[in-house]
């Protein structure tokens, strides 16, 4: 071999082995409505821009993944053919960056509404979709150096928050099918608490879910079992909990603190107005508008940003690693044995088919590979006033857009109303991006490649 050419082999090796340092996801809820079909659009513009920038591992869907509206007259899919997968999701969503990620996804009620619509959500193969069962998780490497990783725990919440026999819509029809039955929260809880058990020793723990447990108080108390599942974050001290359900974009600090519950269901359907959390607790909420959340985390910092379909940041929140609960244990009474269907999903179209799924022992490890800028974004400061004008979202008058919150010192809820007309940014807000950087570096290396051989 041409010694030139092993020296060029050998720097490109080390210029394209990405260091890992940091984990990056993009957070979407409530989205696939063709009757809010330019809004989701321009969730999907701005969301492209920050994966470029970011260097984004995934989407996390929230759930309520497909609706009724526009053309269609139906919530969920009617098969896994369903025209939706294309119109509402890979037309949509397919951005030069953003088409390339894996959506890691769970079920909403709409999307269990029509008979076996749950199935075909679970049944559709696509490279990027990856509705892989009911409950799961993912261990993820954020940082090489530190050996700092966070676990994902995705649950379903639908069961919990309607019960086993609730007649709305086919939800009954729908839980019946896949075997559950009045005892099955138990089972569901039992494993989600001994998930939460699991991960208790990592640095970041996220519990991944539809339906809120803190963001939306009225849903809560409506609920027969999310109180239940409120008590297992407490118990527990994860990062955050992330949900969607309710259409805006919100966050509130609980556990002294200790934890963030994060509200991400304005991803493409109509939004929705306020609603005031379960308790009083610091935090924010984002109305009346669309937008998407930012998750980027490394070994020192877990930071959410909250981004309008406009692509302007509105506010932010941030814990560092959290501390390992001692002195508390699963209750594994309930827990059900590997591969039970009250966890995990079974096709109730075929005959004593299963799916190929794991237990919350079996945990999918992932690399977050990737570099990302270390720029810091602009904090929206607020004072408990109500009417009170703010104008910081940019670092050049030009690009300024100006909103009001309104504050309610009860709740420390703040609603966003939108200005008359603004015009979208084409870069994220004081965000650096690095990716015409690392392509220049890739062409470097390409023209030296293709000179030397």
């Amino acid at each position: 071999m041409n010694p030139l050419f092993a020296v060029v082999i050998t720097l490109a090796a080390t210029s394209l082995a990405v260091k890992v340092d940091s984990l990056d996801l993009l957070i979407l809820g409530d989205w696939g409505n063709q009757a809010n079909y330019p809004n989701m659009l321009n969730v999907a513009s701005a969301m492209d821009i920050w994966a470029a920038t970011y260097n984004s591992t995934a989407v996390l869907a929230l759930g309520d993944n497909f609706y009724k509206g526009g053309n269609y007259s139906y919530d969920g899919v009617q098969s896994v053919d369903d025209p939706k997968f294309t119109t509402l999701w890979k037309d949509v969503f397919n951005g030069t960056t953003l088409k390339t990620l894996p959506w890691w996804i769970i079920l909403g009620n709409h999307d269990w509404y029509l008979t076996n619509s749950q199935t075909y959500e679970l049944e559709y193969e696509h490279i990027n979709w990856k509705a892989t069962d009911f409950f799961y998780t993912k261990r993820i490497l954020v940082d090489l150096d530190s050996q700092t990783y966070a676990s994902f725990i995705f649950i379903e919440t639908d069961l919990l928050f309607y019960g086993y026999n609730s007649t709305k819509n086919d939800l009954g029809v729908n839980f019946a099918l896949q075997g559950w039955t009045a005892n099955t929260y138990l089972q569901q809880l039992a494993w989600i608490d001994n998930a939460l058990a699991e991960a208790n020793n990592d640095p970041y723990v996220f519990v991944v879910g539809h339906h809120p447990t803190f963001t939306c108080g009225s849903d809560v108390t409506s609920s027969l079992d999310m109180i239940a599942l409120d008590n297992l974050v407490n118990k527990w001290v994860p990062t955050a909990y992330l949900n969607g359900h309710h259409h805006t974009l919100a966050y509130y600090y609980v556990n002294n603190g200790s934890t963030l519950q994060i509200q991400s269901g304005a991803g493409g359907t109509v939004p929705d107005t306020v609603c005031a959390p379960y308790e009083n607790a610091t935090g924010q909420e984002l109305s009346n508008i669309n937008g998407f959340t930012h998750l980027h985390v490394t070994a020192d910092l877990a930071k959410f940003e909250f981004v309008t379909e406009f692509n302007v940041l509105v506010f932010n929140a941030s814990l560092p690693p959290r501390t390992p609960v001692v002195g508390v244990f699963a209750n594994t009474t309930y827990l059900p044995a590997p591969g039970d269907p009250s966890i995990h999903w079974t096709n109730p179209l075929l005959a004593n088919a299963t799916s190929s799924t794991t237990s919350s022992s079996a945990t999918t490890s992932t690399t977050a590979s990737g570099t990302t800028t270390a720029a810091s974004s602009t904090t929206v400061a607020t004072t408990a006033t109500s009417g009170t004008t703010i104008s910081t979202y940019s670092t050049s008058a030009a690009e300024t857009e100006t909103a009001t919150l309104i504050l309610s010192t009860t709740n420390t809820v703040s609603a966003y109303v939108a200005p008359s007309a603004v015009a979208k940014s084409t870069q994220p807000v004081n965000l650096y991006s690095g990716s015409a950087r690392l392509a220049s570096i890739y062409g470097c290396l390409f023209f030296l490649f293709t000179i030397l051989v």
